[in-house]
């Protein structure tokens, strides 16, 4: 049974590895063949394990690579898409997490995997820091982020951003600025301002305030969120730019209070950071302080009995 190969492998390989460093998964395998088994069935016990084994056994990465090199197909079956129901799809996240943690062994991702990973690297966010961990030896990594600076997706688009700024690929800059003119998505074009000020360039060039309020304008022209409605716009208190004392048009700031809501992310991005330090700090303080304490209260209002009601009734139903 592979569950009692397992078990038997993590107590006694470390034990035998005192004097015989040396070994490995791929010794292990030779071992199991020698023996008159099969030897696959030490990745498909790692694979399939509940456990998360970043470090098998306790061996070294460059004792367990060369093993999955020669198994590789066990490491792309944890990537197909999972059949049947509930449960497939939860052993198979167990897969994926055990299949990336045996791919970041690698000095340098296996070219079977490479298309695969770059996919997932600068994909949505659940698996993107996985996978960007396991291309960190790829010899093309400046080329293929910018590259991907023009892709059609702004995730992608984002998501290198994001990765180039955190390399502080100085060589990318020339690339990330000219991505950054011509980037319309607000998520996307914040991630590029903060890779930007990572790399130590100046990003205040491409603050518009007057392109701002027509971007606000058009954007609040659609109508206000209903899980939003609870907000009091109306007692805002008001703010100016600090630089000349004019008043920051409401637009603006219901701009910047809905943008936030559609990000469903608390944390401020380059963009909104950069604008904000523009603002007379008292006011900016007092503003960040009214929105915090109306979201408390909303979050913290108690419902009303018949609302309480409905609902205990609904959900017993």
């Amino acid at each position: 049974r592979i569950v009692s190969h397992g078990y038997w492998l993590e107590l006694f390989l470390p034990v035998y590895r005192r004097t015989h460093p040396e070994a490995g998964l791929r010794e292990l395998a030779a071992a199991f063949t020698a023996a008159g088994l099969d030897s696959r069935r030490i990745g498909l016990g790692l694979v399939d394990s509940y456990w998360e084994l970043s470090a098998p056994y306790g061996l070294p990465p460059s004792h367990v690579w060369p093993y999955w090199l020669e198994n590789l197909d066990l490491l792309e079956k944890a990537f197909e898409s999972p059949g049947g129901g509930f449960m497939d799809r939860y052993y198979q996240r167990h897969s994926r997490r055990n299949a990336f943690n045996a791919l970041r062994t690698f000095p340098r991702p296996p070219g079977r995997l490479l298309n695969l990973l770059w996919e997932l690297a600068l994909g949505p966010k659940s698996e993107r820091p996985q996978a960007q961990r396991c291309l960190a030896g790829a010899s093309d990594k400046r080329d293929r982020l910018t590259a991907a600076l023009k892709a059609g997706s702004a995730e992608s688009r984002l998501a290198a951003a994001d990765w180039l700024g955190r390399l502080g690929e100085k060589t990318a800059t020339d690339a990330l600025l000219a991505a950054l003119k011509r980037e319309k998505n607000e998520a996307a074009k914040g991630a590029m301002m903060q890779a930007g000020e990572q790399l130590g360039v100046p990003v205040d060039q491409f603050l518009d305030r007057a392109a701002l309020l027509k971007e606000a304008e058009k954007g609040l022209g659609k109508e206000w969120p209903e899980a939003l409605k609870w907000f009091p716009l109306d007692q805002l208190p008001a703010v100016h730019w600090q630089d000349t004392g004019q008043p920051v048009p409401t637009a603006i700031v219901h701009w910047w209070l809905l943008q936030g809501f559609k990000l469903k992310n608390p944390e401020p991005g380059a963009l909104l950071r950069r604008y904000c330090a523009s603002l007379v700090p008292a006011e900016r303080e007092a503003l960040g302080q009214f929105v915090l304490e109306a979201w408390i209260a909303e979050d913290t209002a108690p419902i009303p009995r018949d609302e309480a009601e409905k609902r205990a009734l609904a959900s017993a139903q």
